[in-house]
């Protein structure tokens, strides 16, 4: 009977194995939304490197 519900789990598994990958891609869904938050800190970036040339103009 173990040995049945072993053959059980073990399709059980690979249907886990399967979720595991599309774990990462979760992560990798919220990485898409912070591709374009980059590119708004882009400006922000460059606006805080024309800041920091400001400031070393003032210095």
């Amino acid at each position: 009977s173990k040995s049945k519900s072993v053959s059980m789990a073990s399709p059980t598994q690979p249907e886990i194995h399967p979720s595991t990958p599309s774990t990462p891609s979760t992560p990798s869904t919220p990485s898409t939304p912070s591709t374009p938050s980059p590119k708004k800190a882009i400006p922000l970036l460059r606006s805080a490197l024309e800041s920091a040339k400001g400031n070393s103009r003032i210095l």
